[in-house]
C-alpha cells in the first residue's frame, strides 16, 4: 500500500499471492530502483493473463471396471476478481459387451473466491451428482460442500467446512433414501523442491 515501510518479504508474499490465483501465465513484482520525492519507491507490477477459458480430456483403462472417460472446463476471471468455475464429468466403467445401465457417472462444479477475509483465505463451494454401480450396491447421491482454504505458509495448507449429502442405495436390503451432514477439514504440508521432480523433502496429507 502506498506509505508503507518497504519490505522485500512482503514484495515475495504479494508475488506468490499472484501465482496461487491461477490467473495470469507470468507475474512480476519489482521496484524502479530510485527513490522518488518525499522518499517513496515506486512499484511496479507486470502481469500476463491466461485464456480465460480452458479445458481437459482424458481417459482411463482397468482390467476390473473397463474403459472410462472424463474431461473439464474452466472459467476464470468470472466476476473480474480472479473467481474460478470449473465443471467436471466423468463416465467410468464402460465394460464390454457394453451395457449402459452399469456406468457410472458423475458431474459437478466446483466455484472458487480468493481473498475471502484477507489474501491467504479462499471461498470454495462445489456441488456434485453421481451414480455408482458396484457389485454390492446401485447408488445414486448428490453431494454439497462449502468451506474456506487457507494458506499458512509456503508450506501449509489449511481447508474446513461443511458438507451435505442425500442419496438412494438399492441394495440386498431393499431401496432406502438418507441423509447425511457433516463437517470436513483438511491439512497438507509440502516441503519438497519441486513438486514434478522431487528430490529432497517430504509431503504430508491429513484429513
Amino acid at each position: 500500500k502506498p506509505g508503507e515501510e518497504y519490505d522485500p518479504d512482503a514484495v515475495a508474499r504479494a508475488n506468490k499471492r499472484l501465482q496461487r490465483l491461477e490467473m495470469f501465465r507470468s507475474e512480476t513484482i519489482a521496484d524502479q530502483g530510485e527513490l522518488g520525492p518525499g522518499g517513496m519507491l515506486p512499484i511496479q507490477v507486470a502481469v500476463q493473463e491466461l485464456p480465460g477459458h480452458r479445458y481437459g480430456l482424458g481417459a482411463d483403462y482397468s482390467t476390473i471396471d473397463g474403459v472410462g472417460v472424463n474431461g473439464y472446463w474452466l472459467a476464470r476471471n468470472v466476476f473480474g476478481h480472479a473467481e474460478q468455475f470449473r465443471l467436471d464429468a466423468a463416465i467410468s466403467n464402460i465394460a464390454f459387451p457394453i451395457d449402459t445401465s452399469a456406468f457410472d457417472y458423475s458431474i459437478g462444479g466446483t466455484f472458487t473466491k480468493p481473498g475471502v477475509f484477507n489474501p491467504d483465505t479462499d471461498l470454495v463451494a462445489s456441488l456434485t451428482a453421481a451414480r455408482d454401480d458396484l457389485p454390492g450396491y446401485d447408488q445414486k447421491s448428490i453431494t454439497g460442500r462449502t468451506g474456506l482454504n487457507y494458506a499458512y505458509s509456503d508450506q501449509l495448507t489449511l481447508k474446513g467446512g461443511v458438507e451435505g449429502e442425500i442419496g438412494n442405495v438399492d441394495d440386498a436390503f431393499g431401496n432406502r433414501n438418507f441423509a447425511t451432514a457433516g463437517v470436513y477439514s483438511e491439512a497438507t504440508l509440502d516441503t519438497r523442491d519441486s513438486i514434478t521432480d522431487p528430490t529432497s523433502g517430504y509431503y504430508l496429507d491429513a484429513t
